[in-house]
């Protein structure tokens, strides 16, 4: 896993990277919904709604099957 923090000077840009086995889109459309009753993926919905309230945009997330995932954040200064 790698974590990347670049400090603009009009906004943090805030990154994760791994080499998992990825997700297709949509297994990560699934995770991010939010499905009652269903738990699985529910704490990462729950951060990008919450940060969707705060900072009006939420996580950015490219993932490929075989290929790892990468999420992002960018906020504003």
């Amino acid at each position: 896993m790698c974590i990347r923090i670049i400090d603009h000077k009009d906004r943090v840009e805030i990154t994760t990277m791994n080499n998992s086995i990825g997700m297709d889109e949509e297994t990560l459309e699934r995770i991010l919904e939010r499905r009652s009753g269903i738990r699985q993926g529910t704490g990462l919905s729950n951060v990008d709604r919450s940060l969707k309230q705060m900072y009006v945009q939420g996580l950015q997330i490219r993932s490929h099957p075989d290929q790892g995932t990468t999420v992002a954040f960018v906020v504003s200064k």
